[in-house]
């Protein structure tokens, strides 16, 4: 693109709020960080709940947006790159027919498209170049103005499958849907907290719209088709729920409680932090440590720990046996052999016991289909005199899981 055009070139941020402090810690800050990128921010107040949805606010910020492109994103996304929005437009500006972008979606073979990191996990696989798509998640969908001139957001979606619905929509125009090799942070509040019977109602009103065009409808919360598909996905989220309790599960099966314990969550992960907060509701007191702000922000907003610091995992600031026990959930299969030992190590030396619970490559299941291959085995663990145990399916959708223990008193 040359300077000159790129110069004409301008971009609307739309985000509909409620928590300014989310707001603050994730959007905001990576906007502030962007550069050689001319854009305006419609920052849509719903504090007071004055739009009883998010497409109504959407909707709203969109009319009043003057930009080449407008962007409708949540506003816990975190745009990772002081160059974000910039390579953004440049892919945007070279694809053709484009009636909505966004990071993350499925394609019409109900394969996931995307590499983000979502609530301390990462989701998919990266992108060399944008790829066509059915649907996009909502979290973050960029549309030029002139398409969203002609088709708005349906007000009789809530919170879910507005960007779903949007998709189809300029698709039936004959407009094409990306998701763009763009990395992104997304630290939702909603873990765990998504109504069944909400969701189950937007559903049957997506359904009811486009199965006629559409055989099924893939979307990145589940797809949409025959009966036997809904079954096939309720099974799989029946799986999902056991598969993120089952940690909790295992520790009372090893009699381990946490009644008036002292406790140390290292790295704070958010999608850990409603299974851990139900387990902690006896503890007697709680800290969550994490080098990642938005993590911590996260769990204060879902009260699950006393007290938060800002530190690195492998150099924990504490006194030596300070904790009864240490949790180290979702955070080493992200780290290097060398950083997580690190890690390890240092919550054995603040706490009386470690907990461990990390994707193992010496299993039955092959985890090379992994984003990162896990570098874990159990003999890592019980030749640190940990008490191991493995649960998963021989299924490439859940890998093998090893849970480890370790008591000073061992």
């Amino acid at each position: 693109m040359m300077k000159n055009e790129r110069r004409r070139i301008k971009v609307s941020i739309v985000v509909c709020f409620n928590d300014q402090e989310i707001l603050e810690e994730n959007l905001l800050k990576s906007l502030r960080q962007q550069q050689n990128i001319d854009f305006e921010l419609m920052a849509v107040d719903n504090t007071r709940r004055k739009f009883l949805s998010i497409p109504s606010a959407l909707n709203d910020g969109g009319r009043r947006a003057t930009g080449d492109y407008i962007m409708f994103i949540h506003q816990d996304v975190y745009l990772c790159g002081i160059d974000w929005l910039d390579k953004a437009l440049n892919f945007l500006y070279k694809l053709p027919n484009v009636g909505a972008a966004g990071v993350a979606g499925v394609d019409s073979n109900g394969k996931p498209v995307g590499f983000i990191l979502d609530r301390g996990r990462y989701w998919g696989r990266p992108l060399g170049e944008p790829f066509p798509v059915q649907t996009l998640d909502e979290q973050l969908i960029i549309i030029p103005r002139g398409v969203f001139e002609k088709v708005k957001f349906d007000e009789r979606f809530n919170f879910h499958l507005y960007g779903a619905d949007y998709c189809l929509s300029v698709q039936n125009l004959g407009l094409k849907v990306y998701v763009l090799p763009l990395m992104v942070e997304h630290n939702s509040l909603t873990i765990g907290t998504l109504n069944a019977s909400s969701i189950e109602s937007q559903d049957a009103m997506l359904r009811k719209k486009y199965l006629g065009l559409h055989k099924v409808i893939y979307k990145t919360t589940g797809n949409l088709g025959r009966k036997r598909d809904a079954l096939r996905k309720r099974i799989a989220s029946l799986y999902s729920n056991f598969f993120f309790a089952s940690s909790l599960i295992i520790l009372r099966l090893w009699k381990i409680s946490m009644n008036q314990k002292i406790v140390l969550d290292v790295g704070c992960i958010p999608l850990e932090q409603h299974a851990l907060k139900k387990y902690l509701a006896k503890k007697k007191f709680s800290v969550g440590i994490s080098n990642n702000n938005r993590y911590l922000v996260i769990s204060k907003k879902l009260g699950v720990h006393d007290d938060y610091v800002v530190a690195a995992p492998e150099r924990l600031p504490f006194r030596e046996r300070s904790f009864d026990i240490a949790f180290l959930s979702g955070l080493l299969e992200y780290l290097s052999k060398d950083k997580g030992e690190q890690v390890v190590y240092a919550s054995e030396e603040v706490a009386k016991g470690s907990i461990v619970k990390v994707p193992c490559s010496c299993s039955p299941i092959d985890t090379t289909h992994m984003v990162f291959r896990s570098c874990w085995e159990v003999n890592d663990f019980k030749g640190r005199h940990y008490r191991t145990f493995s649960i998963g399916l021989k299924q490439r959708a859940f890998p093998c899981i090893l849970f480890a223990y370790k008591s000073a008193y061992i």
